[in-house]
């Protein structure tokens, strides 16, 4: 559900907003692993991941990525 509801793209602005409020480092990664990291549509979870790196957010790429091990 989470997936059809928010894009790649729109994973990035989020993070980004996140980076900039008081939500600690350890539960904004939490909060992505448990969303982004637990869609079952691989190849957008993966597109999520690139924009992520694109946009700069390697440490939140690298927690949806640790979220599938």
């Amino acid at each position: 559900e989470n997936e059809q509801r928010i894009t790649p793209q729109e994973v990035a602005v989020v993070v980004a907003q996140l980076r900039l409020s008081a939500m600690k480092e350890e539960d904004r990664h939490f909060l992505l692993r448990a969303t982004v990291g637990r869609w079952s549509d691989a190849r957008r979870r993966e597109e999520a991941v690139a924009e992520l790196s694109e946009k700069g957010f390697d440490a939140e790429a690298r927690e949806v990525i640790r979220s599938l091990r």
